[in-house]
């Protein structure tokens, strides 16, 4: 058994409900599978073995709730039933032939998207590859989408985008790839391998030190190879998480595969490509415009202590993965943001704001103080309520919409008040290599940072 494989096996996440769904939900009966789909045999050497694996996850996830009552209610049979119904239909998804999962893909989002998200790594570990194959590519400038070549694996909004990768950079096609000491002698190799050696805390308890070393040993030529594939990728800090969970999760080559997909067809393109101002702190700005139009208090409040958005800067760059403590929340975030539209980890950052309001109201209203604050998340946040409310706020307020309409309203508000954020720094400010030394090393730091740009940003304006 792998490393990764090991660290999967032990993963048994505690699935929690609120009240209201479970009344709602008590009476609802979860549809069956799509009768478009065809019954096709297996190819893995023991599907039962797997079966097993996962009803054993569920056994355990199952017993967990169970402890927590001494006399059942409707509220614990609700949750029960939810449960169960949940694991059933994710295990017919176990069986499926990958082209078949495919035609599936509406289905397998739903799942990622809902509470709890795919519950253990085994079934995570045969569905993020098929949404990750299901993901259209789209421009990398605007976050818009292409119209090129029909994706197969499309169904709605930007699930119907276009990709513009040919047949011939398909990545599901075998490929042996670079030798080691070619990748060696890459020009980030060196960097790659000191911040992977840098993430012990990463890695979810219990790993042992041979797991540890295994996976780190794998996950160095994992990145440099994707690093590998495009001239014009520059590695950031915090892509190495990105990989880290990936390889936790899937094993080595089928993290390679998804990590592929993910630097062609995705932000993460432009984010390997582009300077960090010009491509993550620019996304983050549509933070504030989500606040204005669902909380302008809390976004006033931030506006006027000019704090911008350097605090979040890892939370899109890694998507999350960085900040988060606990293992659980952390694939459950990449449950989402597989299956969401590449704007997800932005409406994920305004509703973390919302959700420690109460917070960031007690905290002086200066800039330093709350980008200390804001920039260590709490190990005991409630990333299930974090994620109901990002998702919430996708439908309120959908990109289309976010990027044109409000974005302008929000520019208008900004321009008739005498409150703004700081702007965003020139292009290439930041060091690709040191985004921990602004983010962590505290609110000093980043007051000075912020001075020093934004006297030169207002002296350029003169």
């Amino acid at each position: 058994m792998s490393a990764a494989a090991s660290i999967r096996k032990r993963n048994s996440p505690l699935v929690s409900y609120d009240d209201d769904t479970l009344a709602m939900l008590n009476s609802v009966e979860f549809p069956s599978s799509s009768s478009s789909s065809t019954s096709t045999t297996p190819r893995r050497r023991n599907p039962q073995k797997s079966r097993n694996s996962v009803d054993s996850n569920a056994t355990a996830t199952e017993s967990t709730i169970d402890s927590h009552v001494h006399t059942p209610t409707p509220v614990h049979r609700a949750k029960k039933k939810i449960f169960a119904a949940k694991i059933a239909r994710l295990n017919e998804f176990l069986d499926m032939e990958e082209s078949e999962l495919c035609l599936r893909t509406a289905d397998l989002r739903s799942f990622a998207r809902s509470e709890g998200g795919l519950i253990t790594d085994q079934i995570r570990a045969k569905i993020w590859p098929a949404l990750a194959n299901a993901t259209a590519a789209g421009d990398m400038d605007g976050l818009e989408v292409e119209s090129i070549t029909e994706s197969s694996c499309s169904d709605s909004d930007f699930e119907t985008a276009r990709s513009t990768m040919s047949s011939s950079e398909d990545c599901d096609t075998e490929d042996t790839g670079p030798t080691i000491d070619e990748l060696k002698r890459h020009p980030e190799w060196n960097q790659v391998e000191m911040d992977v050696h840098r993430t012990l805390a990463r890695f979810p308890p219990g790993t042992s030190e041979d797991e540890r070393v295994s996976l780190q040993t794998d996950l160095i030529p994992l990145i440099v190879r994707v690093l590998s594939e495009n001239c014009k990728f520059r590695y950031y800090q915090g892509f190495h998480d990105i990989c880290l969970t990936l390889i936790l999760v899937l094993g080595t080559e089928s993290a390679f595969r998804v990590a592929r997909i993910l630097s062609h067809r995705t932000v993460f393109k432009r984010y390997l490509t582009k300077s960090l101002e010009e491509s993550a702190m620019a996304d983050l700005q549509y933070m504030f415009v989500l606040l204005f139009k669902h909380n302008k208090k809390l976004e006033l409040y931030l506006r006027e202590a000019e704090l911008g958005t350097l605090f979040a800067l890892s939370w899109p760059l890694t998507w999350f993965s960085h900040v988060l403590d606990d293992y659980q929340q952390v694939v459950m975030c990449f449950d989402v943001f597989l299956a969401s539209d590449p704007l997800m980890p932005i409406y994920v950052a305004a509703a973390m704001l919302q959700e420690r309001e109460v917070e960031i109201f007690n905290t002086e209203q200066d800039m330093p103080a709350l980008h200390h604050l804001l920039s260590n998340v709490p190990a005991d946040i409630n990333m299930t309520t974090v994620l109901a409310v990002a998702l919430d706020l996708f439908q309120q307020y959908p990109p289309s919409q976010l990027r044109h309409t409000y974005q302008r309203e929000y520019d208008a508000e900004c321009e008739a008040s005498r409150y703004r954020h700081a702007p965003l720094p020139p292009a290439n400010t930041m060091t690709r290599y040191s985004i921990n030394k602004w983010i962590t090393v505290g609110a000093v730091s980043a007051a000075a940072f912020y001075l020093i740009w934004s006297s030169q940003y207002l002296e350029a304006m003169r």
